[in-house]
């Protein structure tokens, strides 16, 4: 695959449009840009601006690749450059020559990338709406929605979010899969709002099926497509899933269906899991109630920082995918019995028994556990990701309602991509051909 370096024209091109159609404005900064020495030349260099997009990228060394990469589609170079008030998340070199790490060949990578409608929305999925500065950031996540908007690749309202957070002194993004991008170089400011050089590409969050898999969910998965579910969960946009894990559900296996003649039985159990049209991260998850697929309410509490949905505690919350978020619960949520977290009391919405002596209720009573269910013909993971299987005993915040990058890469990506890494590959990035699919 062949890149060309084509950015400064493309960039150049789009600035053109982008600037003050003063004609005074115009001979002013010509004049400013041709002068050698004069005194004037010197007093307006003193109080020039931040650079423009195409200054900014040519003159970082570390981002050649990224520029290159860029380069190929000339579309998505002049809407970037047209921008304003926005943050970009620029893989240095080294994060562009990690995506063939896999083993996989540079066949799948380049593959990839050749389609450019995905490559548009991996680039896309790099750009945030809004100006976000290192300071801001917190240990607390901040949600931030992209300019991916594309329906092939996501279906949540307002663009794909990244989150942001600060751990042991640097700043991070978390993507799909729960990768984390560190930042190696923030608050590089442009004439359109601000550039963040990170050490690993973003990951597009896929498929409900894809994170489900990752996550080892695959008895929901299971009830799922017993369910008849499978259309109305991946083609559906804006969700928040609340998806017990298989240990819940095995906790609870004798209470359970086994075959699809308890469809009904499943998908009214399943559809109690998911909320519809809206999309609530942990930062939005306070005491409130909120209204599932099935029409029934469930309560969100938070106790000494950890989230509760009715008696369930999110154990793994914010895990991104194409048509919202996943919270891991560690129950089984039952319509016909709203039970509630240890230490909280009951409002008069719950039909379970209160919960006032520090011991959670139990959902369903009488129940006994035995093998996982509904995984039968449901493959099993081979591989998962550590960070989406990794039990939280409590969050490390409370929600509220509202690698050295190189500078020596002047064969752009397509030389970057010959050198395998030890990092996350192109297997893991886009999830191989399957990544898209549903289920």
């Amino acid at each position: 695959m062949q890149f060309k370096n084509i950015l400064p024209a493309a960039l150049a091109v789009a600035a053109v449009y982008a600037q003050d159609d003063s004609s005074t404005s115009t001979a002013s900064s010509t004049a400013s840009s041709t002068a050698s020495s004069s005194s004037s030349s010197s007093s307006s260099s003193s109080t020039a601006g931040p650079a423009n997009l195409t200054q900014l990228l040519a003159n970082t060394a570390s981002l050649s690749a990224f520029t290159n990469l860029i380069g190929n589609y000339p579309d998505f170079a002049s809407n970037l450059s047209s921008r304003e008030n926005i943050t970009i998340l620029a893989p240095s070199n080294q994060a562009l020559r990690m995506l063939n790490s896999s083993g996989s060949g540079n066949s799948s990578v380049a593959s990839m990338l050749t389609n450019s409608d995905f490559a548009e929305a991996l680039l896309n999925y790099h750009v945030l709406d809004g100006e976000v500065y290192s300071q801001n950031i917190t240990a607390a996540p901040t949600f931030v929605p992209t300019y991916l908007n594309d329906t092939m690749y996501s279906n949540v309202t307002g663009g794909q979010v990244v989150f942001a957070r600060t751990e042991d002194g640097d700043v991070q993004i978390v993507s799909g899969l729960k990768s984390v991008s560190t930042v190696t170089e923030a608050n590089v400011p442009f004439n359109g709002g601000v550039v963040h050089i990170i050490d690993q590409v973003l990951m597009v969050p896929g498929s409900l099926n894809t994170v489900a898999t990752n996550a080892n969910l695959t008895a929901l998965l299971g009830a799922i497509r017993i369910a008849g579910l499978t259309d109305t969960l991946v083609g559906s946009s804006d969700l928040t899933i609340f998806a017990p894990s298989n240990s819940a559900f095995q906790d609870i296996a004798s209470a359970l269906p086994s075959n699809s003649s308890a469809m009904d039985v499943i998908a009214n159990l399943l559809t109690y899991h998911v909320v519809n049209g809206t999309v609530a991260y942990s930062a939005d998850l306070a005491n409130q109630t909120l209204t599932t697929l099935g029409g029934s309410n469930v309560t969100i509490t938070v106790v000494d920082g950890g989230i509760y949905v009715n008696g369930a505690q999110v154990v793994n919350p914010d895990v991104l995918y194409a048509g919202g978020v996943v919270h891991v619960i560690d129950s089984v949520l039952n319509p016909n019995n709203m039970t509630m977290p240890p230490g909280a009391s009951n409002s008069s919405s719950s039909t379970g028994s209160s919960s006032d002596d520090g011991e959670p209720d139990v959902a369903f009573d009488g129940t006994s556990s035995s093998a996982v269910p509904f995984t039968s013909g449901i493959p099993t993971p081979t591989t998962t990701v550590t960070d989406l299987v990794t039990t939280i005993d409590t969050l490390t915040y409370t929600p509220t309602m509202t690698a050295e990058p190189a500078s020596d890469s002047s064969e752009g990506i397509a030389g970057a991509l010959a050198r395998p890494t030890g990092a996350m590959g192109a297997a893991a990035l886009f999830g191989g051909a399957a990544f898209w699919a549903g289920m």
